[in-house]
């Protein structure tokens, strides 16, 4: 499947439903390319990963996307330069339909991997046509469907009713039968309405000069056995005369039994024969098969004659493709372009692969930048979400006035810790060594705070404070809050200064409401406020080393659980006020888990440890 499919369809969902819902729906999807090349083939999977996913993500049937992919590709087409070719197909809904078979062969020169479906007119009549669509590929019922609608709409000014008559798979080709519904008054479709020659009034030709006009052309009977063949045909076929058109002949298009009635009933369609044996000068040291010479053309019903003429050129790419065939250019006709085509195709084959080819790198490094300017934007990203919540900064980039991020939470837990004796413990001590001191801390407990859902909001010298339950609200906030805390504590116990001494610090953790956004317009900062933030600091403020003292609001919130709550004897003024506080522990087990929790603490202190080593080694 080329991209210029694949490309309609991201431009449909980005246009309709933003740049956001066309990453998400690719991610799902399992597509990492960042922009498809028009002239670049892709999986066959990509357009059902992609519409199964929109599906789901947008709450649209597949039907229904389907559709509307197929319906805007026309639209698209006709900005990309194919709308001449779209509209001069026919005079009328009829002409096109007719004719909508040969499409993909105009367009084979530009997409030479291309794997046309087939169209079939089976019946016509003055209130619409019957279309049989024939592809291998499964899935674009709706798609063709919305196609030919557009087409109708927008070219021939004709709306369309389409039905769906029948949908079967035979083997690995799709069969669709489709009912156009329109005023179809131009219909003639009689034998009695062709054309006939007077053999008493027209002007006849001989035989051999019928041959020598049309020097591939094959004429078979009602029984399906070849009478004659042209002139060129012939120098390098001259055992075919006589024998049944399916020995000689393989039939690559369209996709039907190669019979009498068939062939009659398919006038309208380009025809695509293969010989099935070799042709040209080596062809008795090549494989069976390998060097066959192919055809394209049309089939003509001459009533008077009761037989069909093949009338076809050969498919010769260029010199080369002549000269494994056994042919001339003498051989090919003079009256059409069929000759200029050839000597042509060899020169311009190279200038097109020289054309794709600098488009192919173009578009290779278009997307790597894409690709750089893409881990740029996540770099920038991530600086970003470690300032400010990916929710909040989500809503100032859609527009929202930071004021508007300002909201009211009913329910949070706020942490604070500080180390005891801090400007004690520095006095002594190289400014590097009290940055990578710090930098060991903090760096382990955003640690702690990614384990626990716990939103960093701010550090000040050696105080650090995080809260559970905003901006993405949760119930389980307390017992992050606590068992963040109770992690920070042991780990901290673990750290030691470069004089050798163990750090001691305060926790504190208090449970209510508070408000919480952006604040300033130069580093804005998400920062709450209230009541809760000062009780929550008064707790760690007041707390003792290497504990954690939580408020009674705190404790309510963790009744069912196993902490150990010891209840603080002396009383903690608050604005005038006595505040109940408790030191809380986990029980004493010293089972497999407990070990396993130590442990990993241990092992995060380790590596934070040699992380800042590296670091400060490095600067």
């Amino acid at each position: 499947m080329y991209g210029l499919l694949l490309e309609n369809v991201a431009e449909v969902i980005r246009m309709n439903y933003g740049q956001s819902q066309w990453d998400e729906i690719k991610q799902r999807a399992e597509v990492t390319q960042l922009q498809f090349v028009n002239h670049q083939a892709y999986s066959e999977t990509y357009m059902h990963r992609i519409c199964k996913a929109a599906s789901e993500i947008l709450d649209l049937s597949r039907d229904e996307l389907m559709y509307k992919f197929g319906e805007t590709f026309v639209h698209q087409m006709t900005k990309k330069g194919y709308r001449d070719i779209l509209r001069v197909l026919g005079r009328n809904v009829r002409d096109f339909v007719n004719g909508l078979d040969n499409l993909h062969e105009y367009l084979k020169f530009s997409y030479p991997k291309l794997k046309p479906p087939s169209f079939i007119v089976t019946q016509e009549d003055f209130a619409g046509i019957t279309l049989e669509y024939k592809s291998k590929r499964r899935g674009f019922t709706y798609y063709v469907k919305g196609q030919l609608e557009a087409v109708c709409r927008e070219f021939y000014n004709t709306n369309v009713m389409i039905d769906i008559l029948s949908e079967n798979i035979v083997s690995d080709m799709t069969n669709i039968s489709y009912r156009m519904k329109f005023d179809n008054t131009l219909s003639n479709t009689s034998d009695d309405a062709r054309p006939r020659s007077s053999l008493r009034n027209d002007l006849t030709i001989s035989n051999s000069l019928f041959f020598y006009l049309f020097p591939f052309n094959v004429v078979f009977n009602e029984n399906m056995v070849i009478v004659a063949v042209g002139s060129s045909l012939k120098t390098i076929m001259d055992d075919a005369q006589g024998r049944a058109i399916d020995e000689v002949f393989t039939l690559k298009k369209p996709p039907i039994t190669l019979t009498y009635n068939n062939v009659r009933n398919h006038l309208n369609n380009v025809f695509e024969l293969s010989t099935m044996d070799n042709v040209g000068p080596d062809r008795e040291e090549q494989e069976e098969g390998s060097n066959g010479l192919a055809l394209r053309g049309q089939m003509v019903l001459m009533v008077e004659w009761q037989v069909i003429v093949y009338l076809a050129s050969p498919i010769l790419a260029n010199l080369e493709d002549m000269k494994r065939a056994g042919l001339f250019i003498n051989d090919l006709c003079m009256h059409d372009s069929s000759r200029e085509l050839v000597l042509a195709g060899t020169q311009q084959s190279v200038e097109m692969k020289l054309a794709l080819s600098q488009e192919e790198q173009k578009a290779r490094q278009l997307e790597q930048n894409l690709k750089t300017l893409d881990k740029e934007m996540k770099k920038t990203d991530d600086l970003l979400y470690q300032m400010i919540p990916k929710s909040i900064a989500q809503q100032l980039r859609r527009g929202v006035s930071p004021v508007d991020t300002c909201k009211l939470y009913e329910s949070v837990s706020i942490v604070f810790t500080d180390i005891k004796g801090f400007t004690k413990i520095c006095s002594p001590l190289k400014p590097t060594d009290v940055v990578k001191l710090l930098n060991t801390m903090y760096t382990l407990f955003d640690r702690f705070s990614d384990q626990h859902n716990i939103f960093k909001v701010e550090t000040i010298g050696d105080a650090y404070m995080g809260v559970g339950g905003c901006p993405n609200e949760n119930q389980e906030h307390p017992v992050n809050a606590l068992e963040m805390a109770l992690h920070m504590v042991m780990a901290t116990g673990m750290i030691t200064t470069p004089n050798g001494d163990n750090l001691q610090i305060r926790a504190g953790v208090h449970s209510g409401s508070a408000i919480a956004g952006i604040v300033g317009m130069t580093m804005p900062r998400y920062c709450l406020f209230g009541k809760s933030v000062q009780i929550a600091n008064l707790m760690e403020s007041s707390g003792m080393p290497d504990r954690v003292q939580v408020s009674e609001d705190t404790k309510k919130l963790l009744s069912k659980t196993t902490y150990i709550f010891e209840k603080r004897q002396d009383k903690i003024q608050f604005l005038e006020r006595e505040m109940t506080t408790y030191f809380v522990q986990r029980p004493l087990m010293l089972d497999e888990k407990s070990k396993r929790e130590y442990a990993h603490v241990q092992k995060l202190v380790r590596d934070t440890e040699a992380d800042a080593d590296f670091t400060m080694a490095a600067d």
